[in-house]
């Protein structure tokens, strides 16, 4: 192997990806104090070299990424990097020979993508090996809701930014591309073809109109990711109850029509239908609120959830392609994303008991630099349960590996290290991530300026957004400050236990503040 060569290649971008900036760092520091130049020799294996660090042995092999060192450590340490300084210098010292002169013979039997990707490297990237990686690998890394995605955001050109050097980094994904691309880098981690990283080649592909939208849109058609079969026994029975119950009206409606909605949830979540499995269960405890004669059951809402529902389950059985499908079926997880580095306060928490069965606390940040909102939800289960909770007694654990409970988000300024949030900016709490506390009560009225009103119709006019209902929530839900010219006396209504508190602006605007006992 020609050693120059590929060394070379292996500038501070390229060790940075197969390790991280501390460790290159704390490299070249290590080279700084030390007082001589380590040993070089090849191995008994003949076409590796060996670099004496001290009482470490490091052995260098192509690809770099499977070099090993004798630490106990399991990745690429900073030996291993400091090993592939002092060998680069040494060999330009020596005017591109190491010492003693090593060089092998290719093996005639030797895999023919690692010769490619040894040609792709020394001709100074891995942009040739990622153009000619397989499209339909690439596919099944990402998922179809995934490819789903990937087609809205080309379809709206939002692309992210790539950047490229000895490797190629996908900004948006923070994906690092190595050669060969099975040791490339992402913030997630993983070290086989994840999500991300088959993301980011195909948007290297696509800018290169290597790929094209139509061809992702023919491989969502052909994605065998529903059972039709399951999907068509499922919705069908769920059609034929919710007629029933249009049929029979509430008045003829008995407590087993509460079991028998639960138990077509759990169908439709085996069916991979969670919009529809929400629904049901919000409908549910509709009709558990109408058999307990609470003062919350609504006639409105609970015609307007029947009807919604019966409308996309219909809607479902004539759907033709697996995108329709995935639309109104919507998805069981959120898929999150890498935002880098967020300086967050925190502004309040709302507890909440949704009618699909779930119940929990949602925590509100605002973004110090971007003044873009994001949110983090602690929530469970309640629909396993005979009676649902209306708070939680116990404090929950702030996530991130902070200190703190959950409760003490709020007013607290927080630096999030890697972190990680879906389209409509709710947090993960991945481990990946890491919390510190900044400092305490940073809420000022320069952080809020662009949510800060005193004229209710700017506030609506500006914030408000009617989203469509199949959307399922685009946008996250946003907090604006309203600042009354004057405020009512607060009237509790005792039938439907709301307390009504009414704000109005200098013109007269109102505002009705309603709080459920």
């Amino acid at each position: 192997m020609d050693w120059k060569q590929i060394l070379d290649a292996a500038d501070e971008d390229y060790l940075i990806g197969i390790s991280n900036k501390g460790i290159v760092k704390r490299a070249y520091k290590d080279k700084e104090e030390a007082g001589t130049a380590p040993k070089i020799h090849p191995s008994s294996e003949g076409d590796k070299l060996v670099v004496s660090l001290g009482e470490e042995e490091v052995t260098l092999c192509y690809p770099l990424g499977e070099s090993k060192c004798s630490c106990p450590s399991r990745s690429i340490c900073r030996h291993v990097v400091l090993a592939i300084l002092s060998a680069r210098e040494q060999i330009e010292t020596l005017g591109g020979e190491a010492e003693p002169k090593h060089q092998v013979m290719p093996d005639e039997e030797a895999d023919h993508r690692q010769q490619e990707a040894l040609a792709a490297t020394l001709s100074g990237g891995p942009w040739e090996e990622i153009l000619a990686y397989p499209v339909q690998k690439l596919f099944r890394a990402l998922g179809s809701s995934g490819l789903r995605e990937l087609a809205e955001h080309m379809e709206r050109e939002e692309l992210p930014k790539i950047q490229q050097t000895s490797i190629v980094t996908v900004k948006e994904v923070v994906v690092k591309l190595l050669s060969p691309l099975e040791y490339s880098s992402c913030t997630c981690h993983k070290k086989e073809l994840c999500g991300h990283k088959a993301e980011a080649i195909l948007w290297c592909q696509w800018q290169e109109q290597q790929l094209t939208l139509k061809e992702i849109r023919e491989e969502l058609e052909q994605a065998p990711e529903y059972d039709r079969e399951k999907l068509r026994e499922a919705s069908g029975q769920i059609k034929g109850f919710l007629e029933e119950l249009l049929q029979m009206g509430l008045c003829r409606t008995s407590a087993d029509a509460v079991h028998t909605l639960e138990r077509l949830a759990i169908l439709a979540h085996n069916a991979l239908l969670p919009q529809i499995e929400n629904r049901l269960r919000a409908l549910a405890e509709v009709y558990e609120k109408y058999l307990r004669r609470s003062a919350g059951f609504s006639v409105a809402d609970a015609v307007s959830r029947l009807v919604g529902l019966y409308d996309r389950v219909l809607r479902l059985l004539e759907a033709r392609d697996n995108s329709e499908i995935g639309s109104l079926a919507g998805e069981f997880h959120a898929r999150y994303k890498p935002v880098g580095d967020l300086d967050l306060v925190g502004i309040t928490m709302e507890h909440f008991v949704s009618q699909s069965g779930y119940e929990g606390d949602t925590v509100y940040f605002l973004e110090e630099t971007t003044g873009r909102w994001y949110t983090y939800t602690n929530a469970r289960p309640t629909f396993y349960e005979g009676k649902r909770r209306s708070t939680f007694s116990e404090k929950a654990q702030a996530p991130w590996e902070m200190t703190v409970s959950l409760e003490d988000l709020v007013c607290l300024k927080i630096h999030l290290e890697g972190g990680k949030a879906d389209e409509t900016g709710r947090l993960s709490s991945t481990k990946e991530t890491r919390g510190e506390v900044i400092a305490s009560r940073c809420l000022t009225e320069k952080l809020l300026e662009k949510w800060y009103y005193r004229d209710f119709g700017d506030a609506f006019r500006e914030q408000i957004v009617i989203e469509d209902e199949a959307q399922s929530g685009a946008k996250p839900k946003q907090l604006v400050f309203l600042q009354p010219a004057r405020i009512e006396i607060g009237v509790f209504d005792e039938v439907e236990q709301v307390l009504r508190l009414p704000l109005y602006d200098e013109k007269g605007r109102e505002v009705l503040v309603e709080v459920p006992y």
